[in-house]
């Protein structure tokens, strides 16, 4: 008995698929995947350039591009399937040269640009930029940095930390408040 195999309906693989190795097909698709990410990567080689550092609580940013020559960061927010809309972008830029203008280029209209984005020194201490430049699904602020790293945002993070400082200073000063779960 002679089973028949299904043909291929999607148009990139209207190859015979068994006429390739499993191996190969997977040796193909995990090198796109990769090439994927280094297309969309933050590394830089050489220890001078722009880098973007999310990999902290409420981090969210999606690199698409640095241009290490026009100072220029693409983002967009990270996608988080299960936990809400793509708005939310948050990270460090390190590799700055204090005292140059840093252009930051968002994406993912129309919810992620604010008409200002959000951007601290420190971390903690938070300015709003100058308005940013519209074009068509994506704005671009320009900020100039006094410093080696940054931290930009969609607006200044309130995290879970923030939270529990508030409630535990309420209480401190209000004998009626307490705090529960």
């Amino acid at each position: 008995m002679k089973i028949a195999r299904p043909r291929p309906t999607c148009f990139a693989f209207a190859v015979s698929l068994r006429a390739i190795p499993i191996q190969l097909v997977c040796f193909i698709a995990a090198s796109l995947l990769c090439a994927s990410f280094v297309g969309c990567s933050s590394v830089d080689r050489t220890g001078k350039g722009l880098r973007v550092v999310s990999n902290f609580p409420g981090g969210s940013a999606a690199v698409e591009q640095i241009d290490q020559a026009g100072r220029i960061v693409h983002v967009r927010p990270a996608s988080n399937p299960g936990r809400g809309w793509e708005a939310w972008w948050y990270f460090k830029l390190e590799g700055i040269r204090p005292g140059e203008t840093i252009t930051l280029d968002v994406g993912k209209a129309p919810w992620a640009t604010p008409d200002r984005a959000a951007f601290s020194l420190d971390g903690k201490t938070w300015k709003q930029t100058a308005p940013g430049a519209r074009m068509k699904d994506r704005i671009v602020y320009r900020v100039p940095v006094a410093a080696r790293s940054a931290w930009f945002a969609w607006g200044p993070p309130f995290m879970l930390a923030d939270s529990r400082r508030l409630i535990e200073s309420a209480v401190r000063r209000n004998r009626a408040a307490s705090s529960f779960v």
